[in-house]
């Protein structure tokens, strides 16, 4: 069913993005890597300096989702072009079922006076009809989002995602588990 596979599809994107937060938050909080950690000299394709916090960020997401075996595409504004997950992961038969756009630390800029930055996500499945062009996957419309969400970093960790317009669900994590649990849901 449906439902099966999104729930399915859900928890591979949760445990990926739980190794991505926890990866991200470590280097976040800490401040001394974060003073060491100057601009990168590079503008992203909003026009905004990276810091080297955000390209650090971008290749611990974009590996982490390349690597689930679920995503053939990411998008971000770190890079000016889509990539193939195939390039990532050096295998060109690969093909998996979705397309994620991101930011992985938006608000970077407040790692330096210690305020919250977080990740923003979207995942589209890919069109199964038609011609599969990565903009063209990556530029679907909204409603066809098949999980959305954001991820707080601050001196508690919020994830939130909606399913397919399903609702809206809101996990915060346990840090001495290490594991997310559920905290509200809206329908």
């Amino acid at each position: 069913s449906d439902t099966a596979v999104v729930d399915a599809t859900t928890a591979t994107h949760m445990d990926s993005r739980h190794r991505v937060r926890v990866t991200g938050e470590q280097e976040s909080k800490d401040r001394d890597v974060a003073a060491s950690v100057p601009r990168s000299r590079n503008v992203n394709v909003q026009g905004e300096e990276q810091k080297k916090l955000d390209v650090i960020a971008y290749r611990i997401v974009k590996n982490a989702l390349c690597c689930s075996q679920q995503v053939s595409l990411v998008v971000s504004e770190e890079e000016k072009e889509p990539c193939l997950c195939s390039e990532v992961v050096g295998n060109t038969a690969f093909t998996g079922n979705f397309a994620a756009v991101f930011d992985p630390l938006d608000g970077s800029s407040n790692v330096d006076s210690g305020l919250p930055t977080g990740a923003i996500f979207g995942v589209y499945r890919k069109p199964f009809i038609g011609v599969s062009e990565p903009l063209t996957t990556a530029t679907q419309k909204g409603d066809r989002l098949v999980v959305a969400g954001y991820c707080l970093y601050s001196a508690a960790t919020h994830l939130c995602i909606t399913l397919g317009g399903g609702g809206l669900h809101m996990f915060t994590l346990d840090d001495i588990s290490g594991q997310f649990f559920r905290s509200e849901e809206r329908r």
